[in-house]
């Protein structure tokens, strides 16, 4: 059996537990859309503070296999490196262990697994245009052969079976400085 969650912000609402279990600082947005009426946006970064949508999809923490798929645009690139999405056992936005993919000032994605850098960089992403992201967590098997792979528009950028995956997962977030990174730049 399969679980699903998707949302599109349809509800336009920024209240913790309608569409997502914590928001800090995320806003909707009206006009930038990839289809539907609204869109999470994070806009107005602040040094060492994570702004985000953070979803606790399990009551506790667990191994996967686990199949993650977001859009995702950027409007104005940090000036650093910066967490825009991770899965961990936390229930705030602001995340340190665990998988995150990070943006580049020269808008390509890396794939971390704790502070691991899997793979290379993306090709770089240009502004204003949304992109499909896939990530793939499976913790299951034995230590050293668990798997993490990330896909933009379908197409694997960074990705290995050969890991001791950094946390086991109850929660995705999606945002700027997840793990609180000094930074003021990002849209």
């Amino acid at each position: 059996m399969a679980r699903l969650f998707s949302t599109g912000f349809e509800l336009n609402s920024t209240t913790a537990g309608v569409e997502f279990t914590t928001v800090t600082n995320g806003t909707i947005s009206t006009t930038t859309i990839r289809s539907g009426t609204y869109a999470g946006r994070i806009s107005s970064l602040a040094s060492g503070t994570a702004r985000g949508f953070l979803y606790q999809f399990a009551s506790a923490a667990g191994n996967g296999p686990y199949f993650i798929r977001f859009y995702f645009r950027y409007a104005t690139l940090p000036s650093a490196t910066n967490t825009i999405f991770s899965v961990d056992d936390d229930t705030a936005v602001a995340e340190a262990a665990g998988v995150a993919i990070l943006l580049t000032s020269g808008g390509a994605l890396q794939l971390f697994n704790g502070a691991t850098q899997i793979g290379s960089d993306s090709s770089a992403l240009s502004a204003d245009t949304w992109y499909r992201v896939e990530v793939k967590f499976d913790k299951a098997p034995a230590d050293g052969s668990e798997e993490l792979r990330a896909l933009i528009d379908g197409v694997e950028f960074a990705g290995a079976a050969n890991l001791t995956l950094a946390a086991t997962i109850h929660s995705m977030a999606f945002g700027g400085n997840i793990r609180t990174e000094a930074q003021t730049t990002g849209d």
